[in-house]
């Protein structure tokens, strides 16, 4: 698998040819992930893929997309809450660019895509673990700390809310 170099938003109109990976269909890839999150983002945002350092991964083992639910209700509703219920009020249909980012993610497991955008106080975190790709606001100050998880890119189901 091609490694994704780090870029920044601002440098894709200066020298482009800097920012393409070497293989086609991550080229491809990553420029429909880029153009989607320019559109949505704007050019102030930092853009940047990392590969995943094991401590990244919490030292827990991915677990099923059900198990994540399960855990997601109890926390956020209790235990006696409907999972069916739970699924249908904690969820949202993904934004273009969260659909975007989701097919990067889902194509590129050892990478995880980071966006931070000053103004809007966004920090943003998408990765593959096991069958799901996380969407995550980390930070307190910047949107978080907020988490969704999905494993198709078209709904978005909350998981941590804090």
């Amino acid at each position: 698998m091609t490694t994704i170099p780090t870029i920044t938003v601002q440098a894709v109109a200066d020298n482009p040819s800097n920012l393409r990976p070497q293989s086609e269909p991550t080229q491809v890839a990553w420029g429909l992930t880029m153009n989607a999150l320019r559109s949505h983002f704007g050019t102030s945002a930092v853009i940047t893929t990392q590969p995943l350092r094991p401590e990244t991964l919490d030292g827990h083992s991915p677990a099923s997309f059900e198990t994540r639910l399960e855990e997601a209700r109890d926390h956020l509703c209790g235990r006696a809450y409907p999972l069916d219920r739970f699924k249908a009020i904690f969820s949202e249909v993904a934004q273009p660019w969260q659909r975007a980012a989701f097919c990067f993610a889902d194509g590129n497991p050892d990478s995880e895509l980071a966006i931070t955008h000053s103004a809007r106080r966004e920090i943003w975190s998408i990765r593959k673990r096991g069958t799901v790709v996380e969407f995550r606001q980390p930070h307190h100050g910047y949107g978080g700390d907020r988490g969704w998880i999905s494993t198709d890119g078209v709904m978005l189901y909350t998981v941590e809310q804090d």
